[in-house]
Formats: C-alpha cells, sequence, structure tokens
C-alpha cells in the first residue's frame, strides 16, 4: 500500500513531527510504500528514513500549508491513502485539494481543543473518508458538531504513540515535594505558549479562585513558540503574573 503523509516534517522538534517519526518505522516495517509532504521542509536530505519528501518551504509556495505541494504530491506518487496529520484547523486550507475527485483514502489525525468547533473546521473533516482524534474530548466534541451540522457522526480516538527511550517515569514523589502539590490544591497546564490558547484568562481563573480555595496553585509547563508564518507567538507570560499580583500562586515547570 502506498501512504503519502502531509503534516510536519517528521525530522522537526514539534509534538507531530515527533509522532510522525515514530509512526513511519511502523508503516514501513508492515511493507509500505511511503512519501511526505513535509510543512516548513526545504529540501535538504532527512536524516533518517530516506522516504520521497515533497518539500513545502520553498519560492513561489504561496502559504505555509502549501496546498498546491499537497496537489502535486498526490498526482505523482499516486497513494492509496492520504494521512494528514495535524490540528483540525489545517483542513479548510487543503479542503480544495480534499474534495478532487480522486481514487485515495483520506485519513485525518489530529487534535481538536476547543468547543464550539469552528463550523468550517467540520465541513472540511467531512471530506476525509475517517477522523481519528487524539483524545476522547476532541471526539466527543467533533461528534457533536458533526451530528448538529450532518445528523450523523463519525470520530475515533487515536492516541498519540509514546517513544518509552525518551518518555520515561519520573519519581513522583521528588516532584510532589519541589512543588509542594500535597500542600495545596494544584491546577496543572501543559501547552505551549500560543494566542490561541487564551492562557492569561486560566490566570484571571486562578485570580478569581484564590478567594475561595486559598491554597490554590497553578503550574505552567509552557514553551515559547512561532507562528505558521515566522512571527513570535504567545503572551508575556511572566509579566502578566506580576500585574495580576499572582507570584504566590503559580508555579513555572518550564
Amino acid at each position: 500500500m502506498k501512504i503519502l503523509i502531509y503534516g510536519d516534517n517528521f525530522n522537526d522538534n514539534s509534538g507531530f513531527g515527533k509522532e510522525l517519526k515514530n509512526l513511519i518505522p511502523t508503516f514501513l516495517e508492515e511493507g509500505h510504500e511511503v512519501a511526505q509532504v513535509a510543512l516548513n521542509y526545504s529540501g535538504l536530505p532527512p536524516r533518517e528514513y530516506k522516504i520521497k519528501m515533497y518539500p513545502t518551504k520553498i519560492l513561489g509556495v504561496r502559504s505555509y500549508w502549501a496546498a498546491e505541494v499537497l496537489d502535486f504530491a498526490i498526482d505523482d506518487f499516486r497513494p492509496d491513502i492520504v494521512f494528514s496529520v495535524g490540528d483540525y484547523f489545517m483542513l479548510p486550507h487543503i479542503v480544495t485539494i480534499m474534495t478532487k475527485p480522486r481514487d485515495v483514502r483520506w485519513i485525518h489525525w489530529g487534535v481538536i481543543d476547543g468547543d464550539p468547533m469552528r463550523k468550517e473546521y467540520m465541513v472540511a473533516s467531512s471530506w476525509a473518508n475517517w477522523n481519528l482524534v487524539q483524545s476522547k474530548y476532541g471526539a466527543k466534541i467533533l461528534k457533536e458538531t458533526q451530528k448538529k451540522v450532518y445528523g450523523k457522526t463519525q470520530a475515533e480516538v487515536f492516541y498519540p504513540p509514546i517513544d518509552l527511550e525518551v518518555f520515561k517515569p519520573l519519581n513522583r514523589e521528588l516532584l510532589r515535594t519541589k512543588y509542594k502539590t500535597d500542600e495545596r490544591f494544584t491546577v496543572l497546564f501543559v501547552g505551549r505558549n500560543q494566542y490561541r490558547k487564551n492562557t492569561p484568562v486560566l490566570l484571571e481563573a486562578i485570580s478569581k479562585l484564590k478567594t475561595v480555595i486559598t491554597n490554590i496553585q497553578l503550574l505552567i509547563h509552557s514553551t515559547p513558540t512561532v507562528s505558521p508564518n515566522g512571527t513570535p507567538d504567545g503572551f508575556d507570560l511572566l509579566n502578566i503574573v506580576e500585574e495580576m499580583d499572582l507570584k504566590e500562586y503559580v508555579a513555572s515547570v518550564k
């Protein structure tokens, strides 16, 4: 079977890139022929998995999502399956490619991180033959939105693979002691610092809750990021914490 993957370059350090790096060997071991339309890829030879790669970070490509490169790759590689991987807000950018009459099955695997789900995301997802979602919450939101619009639902949970050589159990007692979680009502936030995640609203909630739950604390594990067009993304969280007078209620893991 020929599988064309569309998504983050598997050599990138992004979450989706790491997930694909773990999945591609499985496809290859099962005897499938694999190629990738790699977002943010300039055309340099890949470091691992010598599969066919279609670059998107090249002169003439109109946007980060490189729909025209995906279109070319489908005609050139002639896959049995297109396997797109990414947040569901990706799909409206490539829906013109998804809707072309081709003899190919389309599977999308991604993240839905908010309710209500925007209608254009759901409409684009309806052109996929199968939707895989990375959480039970996301599958629930997609099904609810599909039902409102189309009266029928399809979404299946497929969790990301975990590389056990990278993700190892930590000493939980040391972490509990370091962040005093046994002594406080602790809320944990894990996610990149991006505008769309609206972390200041979470900080505002902590500011209000601290008058009711006096021993509350927020642990933030959040790293800086840039938007697809390369501009800085995210909030000045340290300054917001100071402005809201939350220093004693917020601990940063990273």
